[in-house]
């Protein structure tokens, strides 16, 4: 499958992202944990991904109350909900804490293409850290990039600004379904402005 024909089986969204990234080997890239790339939030990240893999654990749990009693399925869906604004708001609190900026992305279950001030080689393996603005999800994964190209700049005291395209690299199911609900997230939020 060529290049092409792979970039038009993923759903393609543009997404404010608050984005950190730097650059690893090719064995750091295959062989490691990507949170460990990111050791001053590696503590938020494993907890984020450990409620991600108690809900999916859930699920079927509540399935199976909701066959025996539908009032308390509702009740524990909505405990979880609650759960999960708290969550929210924790990581919400820490971004502004952290005063992170935000970066303007094309992102899809394959890859993301963002613009950055620091060129990075075609072909080099990178560590991301993604966090996702409406809901604060994080994660951190591995890509390689595909391409970085200079962006023309209209003031020449303006720095110089690229636009990086990456492929992801080893995304478990927790990142997947995170990518995947952000994005449907941003297909659902798009349908209501229009």
């Amino acid at each position: 499958m060529n290049q092409v024909t792979e970039k038009r089986n993923f759903f393609r969204i543009n997404s404010d992202i608050i984005i950190d990234f730097h650059n690893v080997d090719n064995y750091t890239a295959g062989h490691t944990s990507a949170e460990a790339q990111f050791p001053d939030d590696t503590r938020s990240l494993n907890v984020f991904q450990e409620l991600k893999r108690l809900d999916r654990e859930a699920s079927a749990h509540l399935s199976a109350i909701s066959e025996l009693s539908r009032s308390l399925a509702d009740y524990l869906t909505i405990l979880n909900k609650k759960v999960d604004l708290a969550v929210q708001q924790h990581f919400a609190d820490q971004s502004k804490q952290q005063d992170l900026p935000h970066t303007h992305a094309n992102l899809s279950e394959g890859g993301i293409a963002f613009t950055t001030n620091r060129p990075i080689y075609k072909g080099s393996q990178i560590a991301l850290q993604l966090r996702f603005l409406w809901d604060f999800s994080t994660l951190a994964c591995f890509a390689k990039v595909m391409r970085c190209d200079p962006v023309p700049t209209q003031k020449k005291t303006q720095e110089d600004t690229f636009k990086v395209a990456c492929k992801f690299q080893r995304l478990n199911e927790t990142q997947q379904e995170i990518i995947g609900r952000h994005i449907i997230q941003a297909q659902i939020a798009a349908r209501r402005t229009k």
